[in-house]
C-alpha cells in the first residue's frame, strides 16, 4: 500500500493501480510457483528509496538495491513491496 501512495504523483500511476488490483490468487502463490513476487512493470517503475534512488533487482521475495554503497533489501509481502526505509534490511549509503 505505501508503494501507492508513494508514487500517486508519477506519470506511472495507473500501471501501479493495475498492479494493486491484479489478481490475489496470484500473488498469494507468487515464488512457491516458479512466478514472479510483482510483475515486470512494477519493478521497472520502482527505485530505492534512498538518495541515489537506484534500480532494483529482484531475488526471489526480496527486492535488492543496485546501488554499489546501498545493500538495503526490502522484502514482499503478499505481492506488495514494502518499501519503508525503517523496514529494510541491510545499510544505506554513506551520507
Amino acid at each position: 500500500m505505501y508503494c501507492i501512495s508513494m508514487c500517486r504523483s508519477s506519470d506511472n500511476y495507473e500501471l501501479l493501480r493495475e498492479c494493486e488490483m491484479s489478481d490475489s490468487t496470484t500473488n498469494a502463490t507468487a515464488g512457491a510457483t516458479g512466478e514472479p513476487a510483482i510483475s515486470k512493470e512494477l519493478l521497472d517503475i520502482l527505485a530505492c528509496p534512498c538518495s541515489h534512488h537506484a534500480a532494483l533487482r529482484l531475488e526471489g521475495q526480496t527486492l535488492h538495491c543496485t546501488d554499489a554503497d546501498c545493500t538495503r533489501v526490502f522484502r514482499i509481502d503478499d505481492g506488495i513491496p514494502v518499501m519503508l526505509l525503517d523496514e529494510a534490511e541491510g545499510n544505506g549509503p554513506p551520507a
